[in-house]
């Protein structure tokens, strides 16, 4: 019989609805005709056994595995040494450090009701402040003015060299003193309404 009428005639076969002689016939075909065989074995969902099966060292393919995974290992390690490195170089640019006050030019004084003092930084640094405001009071409980102490630090490397920081308040009836301390690392410098009060060494 020609591949076509077996081709034709197999899902008869599969369904057991072809005569006795029909089937020896198939059946023959089947034997010599590798097409149509592979073509009963997928339709009967079978792979056709075409490719020799490969021959897999296991031990190899084990060590494979395993120096790959030791490779990755090691790069992850390196990934972890690097960012902490980066993050330790962070800490250090960032974290605010103190301010000797050689390092600053402080200028004061007085123009009218008007007070103010001035902070130039000569690095290339950013000055920051950290500190706390609180009311000046006379022997009655009354506020007679402000007080502003200012803990003067360094943050991070700025690209432009200095940096300023200004402070200014206006002197009326019930404002009658205006004083700012600036906490250095080796000294408190206190300024009042404009003038220099005190400069104690730390």
């Amino acid at each position: 019989m020609k591949c076509e009428i077996i081709k034709d005639l197999l899902p008869l076969y599969m369904d057991k609805l072809t005569s006795q002689e029909s089937n020896r016939e198939i059946e023959v075909h089947l034997q010599r005709c590798r097409s149509c065989r592979e073509y009963y074995q997928e339709m009967k969902g079978e792979l056709p056994d075409i490719l020799p099966r490969a021959q897999v060292d296991e031990t190899a393919l084990i060590r494979k595995v395993s120096r790959k995974g030791k490779r990755m290992k090691r790069l992850a390690i390196l990934v972890i040494l690097v960012l902490c490195v980066l993050l330790a170089g962070s800490v250090v640019v960032f974290r605010p450090s103190k301010v000797d006050s050689s390092e600053v030019e402080l200028l004061y004084g007085r123009v009218g009701n008007t007070v103010y003092a001035q902070m130039n930084e000569s690095k290339n640094r950013t000055i920051q402040f950290t500190g706390s405001v609180d009311s000046i009071k006379d022997d009655k409980g009354n506020s007679i003015g402000q007080e502003m102490y200012l803990k003067t630090l360094t943050s991070v490397y700025s690209p432009q060299k200095g940096g300023e920081s200004r402070w200014e308040d206006t002197i009326t009836e019930d404002n009658q003193i205006v004083r700012w301390i600036f906490e250095f690392e080796d000294k408190i410098v206190t300024i009042e309404n404009g003038e220099l009060i005190s400069e104690e060494e730390k």
